[in-house]
């Protein structure tokens, strides 16, 4: 938001000191709206390279997907507002209106009309249309043509963004590291990105869970527990692809597991994985176990909903974490029912060998949907409390608000968000 301020503010001053002002009024919104697009998609991009920078500055790679989507609507919203606003003064001339909206024969509009179409499509595409993930990947890659289009059309409109040398040098350098960042990611990142190559050892399926263990081929790949990667299986039946997965495993152990919940066209294919095929591997990403690793002596809670029980089981298994942990740690596994706990002898097992360790599996079958009052009567009171919460995205966002409620603090709960693409 701070740039997008930084960016106002260079071409408002700029118009003063040229005394370069507009007389249409309708004007300063258009331009408002396409400084502060552009900023948001330079932004977008960036949020895009899985740079440490970035994941350290917003909290997780997680927060940080959110925010990207936050910011590319927010700048599709913002987009719709420049042509409007840039025809505004020929109404009530409808006609007249309609027409800017056309080609022409002049190559700055017509630069324009294809920048707008091609945001709006994008845009459209990646967050409203129902596309298989490697289909919604394939559609982010032509981003980066609509920063060389965008760029194209401020040379060629040559109004205040070429007019103001301050105000050229700032925008040029955002469309600039916006375009690196995308041949970063979409070229070099295979590359020179952090990234490991592992074996499949063994693939088993737990109900509608995929477990995948993995060996590496060289180097080990050092974690944090409640960690993630990004795996892209080497399958002839299976799409090169790169796909988060949360690490279960712990790490004295000599292998990753990764526990997949079979969800769309790409895991409903790990079958076809067989021992002794490839995977390269990047990360590790994520820092949901940060707080817990940091705050040893406070009592933690973790809520776990179906496959979110992945990164807790990560950090459970633990030996070194949880011998030096003197705080207690409550896990409340939900699920369906007992049949859905693929974990539950695993946790119990954990549960026997750690006295600073509760177990509580909750089935919403026969219980109902897990709410902050059946927490506190589980668990006691719950302020001085960390709460960690990895599942579905309505029971976190109902649990986070009836927590708040009941007085815990925002800075005390923690959770891992993918839901990008709903």
């Amino acid at each position: 938001m701070g740039s997008v301020l930084i960016t106002l503010l260079i071409w408002i001053l700029s118009k003063a000191y040229f005394a370069d002002h507009f007389t249409n009024p309708y004007k300063y919104v258009a331009k408002t709206a396409s400084l502060s697009t552009m900023i948001l998609v330079c932004w977008t991009t960036l949020l895009s390279t899985r740079a440490r920078w970035v994941e350290r500055l917003f909290g997780g790679l997680d927060h940080v997907y959110q925010l990207h989507c936050r910011m590319g609507f927010a700048s599709f919203l913002l987009i719709l507002a420049h042509p409007i606003f840039l025809a505004l003064d020929r109404l009530p001339n409808v006609p007249h209106f309609l027409r800017y909206f056309l080609f022409t024969n002049k190559a700055a509009e017509n630069s324009g009309i294809v920048t707008f179409v091609l945001f709006l499509v994008l845009i459209g595409f990646s967050r409203w249309a129902n596309v298989a993930y490697h289909r919604w990947k394939y559609i982010h890659e032509f981003f980066g043509f609509f920063l060389v289009v965008s760029g194209l059309h401020i040379y060629l409109t040559r109004a205040d963004i070429s007019k103001y040398p301050l105000l050229t040098v700032w925008v040029y350098f955002w469309l600039g590291t916006a375009l690196l960042a995308y041949i970063y990611i979409r070229f070099l990142y295979r590359f020179i990105g952090p990234r490991f190559h592992y074996r499949v050892e063994k693939i088993q399926k737990l109900g509608g869970v995929w477990e995948v263990y993995l060996s590496p081929l060289n180097e080990f790949l050092c974690f944090q527990p409640g960690q993630y990667l990004y795996i892209a299986f080497q399958s002839p039946l299976l799409k090169p692809e790169p796909h988060p997965f949360s690490i279960s495993s712990a790490r004295q152990e000599s292998f990753l597991r990764v526990s997949i919940k079979e969800l769309g066209d790409y895991t409903s294919r790990l079958s076809a994985l067989q021992p002794g095929d490839r995977a390269r591997i990047s990360g590790p990403h994520g820092r949901f176990g940060e707080a817990y690793l940091r705050h040893m002596s406070t009592d933690a809670v973790f809520i776990a909903g179906g496959i979110g029980i992945a990164p807790f089981l990560s950090i459970l298994e633990d030996v070194g974490l949880q011998s030096l942990r003197k705080g207690h740690t409550w896990l409340i596994y939900t699920v369906q029912d007992v049949s859905h706990a693929y974990y539950h002898q695993e946790i119990q097992k954990e549960a026997a060998q750690n006295k600073r360790f509760n177990y509580i599996p909750y089935f919403s079958n026969e219980s109902g949907f897990l709410t902050a009052e059946k927490l506190e009567k589980q668990i006691g009171n719950l302020q001085r409390k960390l709460f960690f919460i990895c599942g579905p995205k309505p029971m976190m966002d109902a649990l986070i608000s009836q927590l708040r409620k009941k007085g815990v603090h925002r800075n005390e709960i923690f959770y891992e968000d993918f839901n990008y693409l709903s």
